[in-house]
This record gives structure tokens, C-alpha cells and sequence, in this order.
């Protein structure tokens, strides 16, 4: 909020602007910071008489357990991965959506639903349902692309 003595430099300096009157590089300087801070200030009370109207909404995602889980929280962790496991998402995300459009529309509802993050993810659960021999032979398959054999 600009104070009394600023809002009445901007009303002079708009006033001169709209009768035509050419304003000295000071004056301009002034007039377009005091528009900025202007700006900023109603911008912000916006902002917080929206906070107090409507409550956040959390991003959330299905859980292992079923119930949803927010992403805010989670530490996110990052991963490299090399080019031929990219092109294995890509690859795989294009066939699902290739062969079985009708069932990724009625049980997803878009096609869109399908990238590499849920690809992902959706890995990341079949985990659960793997054997250890199985997991244990996917991890042995990595550290070989990841060595370059």
C-alpha cells in the first residue's frame, strides 16, 4: 500500500501524463516505481484475501496402501537414468498406448494419463508383487546397462 504522500505523486504524475505533459526521465523513473510498488501492493492483498477464502488443496497421488499420500512432503529423489532406460519408457509408454487405447481410456479416462513419470511409478508398486529372485535379477540387469555391457 502506498502512502499518502507517494499515492499523491502518482495521481500528479498521471495527471500530467494524461494532459499531454512531456515528463522529465525523473519523473518517468518515479512514475514507474511507484506504479510497480502499486502493483505489488494489491497484488498481495489479493493474494492474501484468497489464502483466507479458499483452503490449500494438497497435490496427492495414489499410495502403496491405498489412501493418498501429498507430494509436498515427500523429499523428492533424484535419478539419472541412462539413455537406453529412457527409450524403454518411451517405448513401452507408445505400445500401451498403441495396443490398448481402450483400456488405458476406461480405466485411466485420458491418454495422457500414460508418461514416463506414472510408468515410473507404476514400476515402483510391481515391485511389491515381484519375488526376490525377481528383483534381484532386474537390479543385476541395471548394473550391467549402467556399465555399458
Amino acid at each position: 500500500m502506498l502512502s499518502d504522500q507517494d499515492q499523491t505523486l502518482l495521481d500528479t504524475l498521471l495527471a500530467k501524463k494524461a494532459d499531454g505533459i512531456a515528463l522529465k526521465p525523473k519523473e518517468k523513473s518515479k512514475l514507474n516505481t511507484l506504479l510497480k510498488e502499486q502493483s505489488q501492493s494489491s497484488t498481495q492483498e489479493t493474494r492474501s484475501s484468497e489464502q483466507n477464502e479458499s483452503p490449500v488443496k494438497a497435490n496427492v497421488f495414489g499410495s502403496v496402501d491405498g489412501g493418498p499420500v501429498s507430494t509436498y512432503k515427500i523429499k523428492p529423489t533424484s535419478v539419472r537414468f541412462v539413455q537406453a532406460e529412457r527409450d524403454v519408457l518411451t517405448r513401452r509408454a507408445n505400445d500401451l498406448k498403441a495396443n490398448s487405447l481402450g483400456l488405458i481410456i476406461e480405466r485411466l479416462g485420458s491418454v495422457s494419463q500414460v508418461n514416463e513419470t506414472k510408468l515410473i511409478r507404476a514400476a515402483v508398486l510391481a515391485l511389491a508383487d515381484m519375488t526376490d529372485e525377481q528383483v534381484i535379477e532386474y537390479i543385476k540387469k541395471v548394473q550391467r546397462n549402467m556399465v555399458g555391457r
